[in-house]
């Protein structure tokens, strides 16, 4: 029996009982639905929910899967395991001429089946539901973080794909229940998460991930409340920027081991700030053959209002392409070296944030020997928008460079665009301290 036109991820019947764990699709508004044990009997249907979500095309992944391997084959060892308990409830009351739904819904209820789940493997189901690996990441990053802090190791799993990576977490407390998390547990992960220096924008994030968690675990009934907590206010993002003369000295840092750091950091402040998402994908178009100007589309406003960003190729970044890019032809991608062969969207997060680590820890060394403040890739933007700003640089224009939507303002959207001339002109002023004039 398919629902909606759903295939069963698992079926029995036994004597007239009908059990199928499927996708439980009547009710839910949003694009993920439970995973229930329909159980039909005599015409009536009752469906007991197995605590995990899906949307419909994860449901179809888990359905293919096959062996003990990999997410989904992981997602659907844990149904087969509930569905095979369900049906063991089934033939006990059958055997002692007991059975009804309304037995079988009481003898569950009783036993609790989904109070098996540990929150660990709640934890990462909830965040295969996630599509996209920026919105997953978080909840497996926060999962890691919360187990080392109680006593739990976090190994890598090697993949015959170099750009894959996954890793697993192991040790006793990977097995404690949702309904053991305490307040005392928490606190102590905080106090964890400093030692180990992680900063408050880190923390917040972490705890946000897991606190989006609970709420699911209370929602699906697993556990009766959500531990209150307080969740830290993150580094304010105004004061993460450098001033021109200490980009100037980035610039010009010697030749060295860390000068490829150097170089790249400058690379990310001189197009618009940019992310370096968004640079691995970077195409030659007709932009830069025509105007001189490198062009793409956010990646963050690609599967909405799509906004298109514009680097005008000032001298400087002249320079760097020269040292780093590939050679200019329509079609290819500007720094390859970025992503290599990674075609999968776990492999182009992961090469990215590798990527992204070896400037950040060059730059450690950078900003040790220049005596400024430690940097970030967000440092760039961020330095990108104060320095045109300091230079009296309008609202709008910035907001177009760095391609930030135009949201509600109705008067931005008659606005004509720059045109490349100009944003050549103000990028110019990129290098041109707006405090010595």
């Amino acid at each position: 029996m398919k629902e909606t036109g759903i295939e069963p991820i698992f079926t029995r019947q036994i004597e007239g009982v009908f059990l199928a764990a499927t996708l439980d699709t009547r009710h839910s508004r949003e694009e993920l639905f439970p995973v229930s044990v329909r159980v039909t009997y005599k015409r009536k249907v009752w469906y007991y929910r197995t605590g995990i979500k899906l949307t419909p095309e994860a449901h179809l992944q888990v359905l293919r899967s096959k062996g003990v391997r990999g997410e989904f084959a992981q997602i659907k060892n844990r149904i087969e395991k509930i569905f095979d308990r369900v049906a063991g409830e089934v033939i006990s009351l059958l055997e002692q001429n007991m059975f009804s739904l309304e037995a079988l819904k009481s003898l569950l209820s009783k036993r609790n089946t989904p109070s098996d789940t540990t929150l660990l493997d709640y934890w990462l189901d909830y965040a295969e539901t996630k599509k996209a690996a920026q919105t997953k990441n978080p909840f497996i990053s926060a999962a890691s973080s919360f187990y080392r802090s109680l006593g739990c190791e976090v190994r890598r799993i090697e993949e015959r794909d170099p750009h894959a990576r996954r890793k697993t977490i192991v040790g006793a407390s990977t097995k404690i229940p949702p309904r053991d998390v305490t307040i005392d547990m928490i606190q102590s992960w905080i106090i964890f998460m400093e030692e180990q220096g992680n900063t408050l924008a880190t923390q917040s994030f972490y705890l946000r991930a897991f606190r989006g968690v609970l709420y699911e675990l209370q929602r699906n009934r697993l556990i009766r409340s959500v531990p209150k907590f307080k969740i830290p206010e993150g580094e304010r993002r105004q004061d993460d920027f450098l001033t021109v003369p200490d980009i100037i000295k980035i610039r010009d840092y010697p030749d060295g081991p860390n000068k490829w750091s150097a170089d790249w950091w400058i690379i990310l402040y001189l197009c618009n700030g940019s992310n370096l998402r968004d640079l691995a994908t970077l195409e030659y178009d007709e932009h830069y053959f025509h105007d001189n100007e490198l062009s793409f589309v956010r990646a963050k406003t690609r599967n909405k209002k799509p906004v298109r960003v514009f680097i005008p190729i000032i001298p400087e970044l002249e320079d760097l392409l020269k040292k780093y890019a590939a050679e200019p032809k329509m079609g290819q991608r500007v720094f390859p070296q970025i992503l290599l062969n990674a075609q999968t969207e776990a492999a182009i997060t992961n090469r990215v944030h590798d990527f992204n680590a070896d400037i950040r820890n060059g730059m450690i060394k950078v900003c040790r020997d220049l005596n400024i403040r430690a940097v970030s890739a967000s440092t760039a933007r961020n330095s990108y928008i104060t320095t045109l700003t300091w230079h009296m640089v309008s609202d709008a224009f910035i907001d177009g460079m760095v391609g930030h939507s135009n949201g509600k303002n109705i008067l931005r959207g008659y606005q004509g665009m720059a045109s490349p001339r100009k944003r050549r002109e103000i990028n110019s002023k990129l290098f041109i301290d707006p405090e010595s004039y």
